[in-house]
């Protein structure tokens, strides 16, 4: 007989052949009964979980230009620094994780693509947008490097209008 499982709400399920409860991998309740009870301890280690994975996670390199000269970003936002530094915040399409540039030293509105001080170029797909994974990148490298106060300058990059 296989693993019969009930789904419930907030990821938690109901084995209908070990009669526990469970959260993905990380822990097991004894009986329905404690569901709501314990619902709540349940997400806070798995919260809890997660925060130490991303604080393990620290900002990693990417491969040099030469591997990579070209790179898309949807939902992207660009950040002006205090000393007129633009950068490029998004998720990179290519690789599949959040990106944070070197400084941009153009721009092709026309095109949607930027050049920056590494010689990379991106291209920027869509609106402006929110990525949290980029945000936190973001922070990190700000954070680390002592950039301050930095502002979103992200409408000034948007691709014009065609009538």
């Amino acid at each position: 007989m296989g693993h019969a499982a009930i789904p419930c709400p907030s990821g938690l399920s109901w084995s209908v052949d070990t009669g526990q409860w469970s959260i993905g991998s990380w822990s097991t309740l004894e009986s329905p009964h404690a569901h709501f009870a314990k619902e709540s301890r349940l997400l806070k280690l798995r919260a809890f979980a997660i925060s130490i994975v991303e604080h393990i996670m620290s900002v990693s390199t990417v491969a040099s230009v030469d591997v990579q000269p070209f790179v898309t970003l949807e939902r992207w936002r660009v950040r002006e620094t205090r000393s007129g530094q633009r950068h490029f915040v998004g998720y990179c399409v290519e690789n599949n994780e959040a990106r944070v540039s070197s400084a941009i030293q153009s721009f092709d509105s026309d095109t949607a693509v930027g050049v920056t001080s590494s010689g990379r170029r991106y291209s920027l797909s869509g609106s402006p947008c929110f990525d949290g994974e980029a945000r936190r990148v973001w922070e990190e490298l700000a954070g680390q490097y002592g950039i301050g106060d930095t502002k979103d300058v992200s409408m000034e990059f948007m691709a014009p209008r065609r009538p």
